[in-house]
């Protein structure tokens, strides 16, 4: 992760401990998904009627792809 190379700045900048820092990015790491706009575009045509803040679409479509309720 890019993120990595940042550590020593983050970790001043916000006045945090390095340790805490790399514990951190370990467990987004570790735990995060990351899904292809391909997984879930074509939900957004079928659900952009049921919401009015279209920024939220893509959250949505995710949401919905990975039956989570919001």
């Amino acid at each position: 992760m890019e993120l990595k190379q940042y550590i020593p700045e983050v970790a001043d900048r916000y006045n945090l401990n390095e340790e805490f820092v790399k514990e951190t990015i370990y467990f987004i790491e570790n735990n995060m998904e990351i899904i292809p706009k391909e997984d879930y575009g074509n939900i957004v045509e079928q659900i952009k009627n049921e919401i009015s803040d279209k920024d939220d679409l893509p959250l949505l479509a995710l949401a919905t792809i990975k039956n989570i309720s919001i």
